[in-house]
């Protein structure tokens, strides 16, 4: 879920992004895009080691980048899905979030094999920040927002870009929004990648700058 797995990076985008897992032997490597005012798609990039293919498998799209090649390891994009992929009128906070499950591409095929023959929950033998850690498999996460400004009418766009160790296994994200003295409702962006411990605990150990 979105609450265990928050990214902590000091630059922030909106909604929308890319996963690149490269491996030479990973099962998926995934994007993920948010869209202002239109809906966002998320995409997995993993690396093959020869060959060249385009898939089209459930609902994920998969296309591996520069196929010509035969000794320089490719890149491969799948469809990732979160919820809230969309929203009318992005004003203040958008939080989107991607399920581990069954098909879950950031996940590794066993896992996900695991989760398919626990119909479908989490196991409880990986109910632990290292077991957590350890199912992952990508390299990166590419987060693309584009929608319409509401102030001039044209088209904007973010981008930004997570790696691995940027992943917080057992923590959430802590609450931004506060009130003016005038009573209107405020975001302090100084707390945009801010993250607590999840209820319950269980958080992996975190290194301090």
């Amino acid at each position: 879920s979105g609450q265990l797995l928050p990214f902590n990076s000091r630059s922030h985008s909106a909604p929308g992004s890319i996963i690149d897992t490269s491996s030479d032997y990973s099962d998926s490597n995934r994007t993920w895009s948010y869209s202002e005012g239109a809906a966002p798609s998320m995409f997995i990039n993993r690396l093959g080691a020869l060959g060249a293919r385009f898939s089209h498998r459930r609902d994920h799209h998969s296309i591996i980048e520069d196929p010509s090649s035969r000794f320089v390891s490719k890149r491969l994009f799948s469809k990732m899905m979160i919820e809230a992929s969309d929203h009318p009128f992005f004003k203040r906070v958008w939080l989107a979030r991607h399920t581990l499950n069954d098909s879950s591409p950031i996940l590794k095929p066993k896992i996900r094999r695991m989760i398919r023959r626990n119909q479908g929950f989490w196991p409880n033998q990986l109910n632990s920040h290292d077991a957590v850690r350890d199912a992952l498999q990508f390299n990166q996460i590419l987060v693309s927002l584009n929608g319409v400004s509401n102030v001039s009418a044209s088209d904007v766009y973010a981008q930004k870009i997570y790696d691995f160790v940027d992943i917080n296994i057992g923590y959430q994200f802590v609450n931004i929004l506060y009130r003016d003295p005038d009573g209107s409702l405020k975001v302090d962006t100084d707390l945009i990648n801010d993250v607590r411990e999840q209820d319950g605990g269980g958080g992996e150990p975190l290194l301090s700058d």
